[in-house]
């Protein structure tokens, strides 16, 4: 009865339950929860709590230099990995999503990697169920330029004798934002009014990716004066508690959050150069030089 209460009403994607004998073990994969505890009022209950540390490190790299002399370094590390990083072979490429029309906000970003396996290198460890399990950087000449996670079902094999190629995809964390609801890490709804820049940061964050967030929306409200520092989003405030679906039950997704900041100011999401981009696409038909106003990993205004 309880375990199924848990399972019912007490839903969140960081969370699992299991029943080990008499105990009731709760997960909560995040390491920055907070766990406040009640007056218990059953004796016969004892709580108790252990924190686990998870840290990805380098399991694979990649490294090649192009024709122009660009260097380029892939490198896929793994959560709670323990042994040492192995040097592989292949090629890599970088690809935008496609969009129905200019003004889609979502703008999401791939990385396609080719690799060769062999006896020796089977890669067949990069298969998961655990669409974070696997984080993937890109380097260009040491400077970041992608970074998102191994797609669960995007590694294909290609058997050639002894040795194969194996196609991975990659993506960078906003096409998961769909299926992630608009909650605070702890699973409780967020309440009373945030400004844009905090729904926008608080939705990214879902997915696990932290990049630093550039905002280029110079649209301004009447009395409002332009300034390089001003940035509309941090000045117009939204009512939390209205994002809920027609039902008025069911909590948004943070797709549907994102977009419905964006789509105010006619605005765009995209991953550029390991960092988070909202702008507004028309603008750049007049300026290709557009200031951006930066964020950093905890959304703290940094400087334009």
């Amino acid at each position: 009865e309880n375990i199924f209460t848990l399972n019912t009403y007490f839903v969140n994607n960081i969370i699992t339950y299991n029943v080990i004998g008499t105990t009731i073990e709760v997960i909560i994969n995040s390491d920055v929860a907070t766990i406040e505890y009640i007056n218990q009022t059953n004796s016969s209950i004892s709580i108790s709590d252990e924190t686990i540390v998870t840290t990805s490190k380098l399991k694979y790299f990649l490294e090649y230099k192009n024709i122009i002399g660009d260097i380029y370094r892939c490198q896929i590390s793994q959560k709670d990995f323990t042994g040492n990083a192995q040097h592989v072979y292949g090629k890599i490429s970088i690809e935008k999503g496609s969009v129905k029309d200019h003004l889609d906000p979502i703008r999401g970003t791939g990385l396609s990697l080719s690799l060769e396996a062999s006896k020796d290198i089977s890669l067949e460890d990069l298969y998961t169920q655990d669409e974070q399990e696997f984080t993937v950087k890109l380097y260009k000449n040491n400077k970041i330029y992608f970074v998102g996670y191994l797609k669960p079902d995007g590694v294909f094999q290609d058997y050639t004798r002894d040795e194969w190629v194996i196609n991975l995809d990659c993506v960078d964390g906003l096409g998961s934002l769909k299926n992630l609801s608009f909650v605070k890490e702890s699973g409780l709804v967020f309440t009373g009014k945030m400004n844009g820049i905090d729904l926008i940061y608080n939705c990214l964050k879902r997915s696990g990716i932290l990049l630093n967030i550039n905002t280029s929306v110079n649209t301004l409200y009447d009395g409002l004066v332009a300034s390089d520092n001003l940035d509309i989003l941090a000045k117009t405030y939204f009512n939390t508690d209205r994002f809920v679906k027609t039902d008025n039950n069911t909590i948004m997704s943070c797709e549907d959050v994102l977009k419905s900041v964006l789509d105010i100011f006619c605005a765009v999401i995209t991953q550029k150069d390991g960092e988070w981009y909202v702008y507004k696409p028309n603008k750049l038909y007049i300026n290709t030089y557009p200031l951006f106003r930066r964020y950093d990993l905890t959304n703290t205004f940094i400087g334009t």
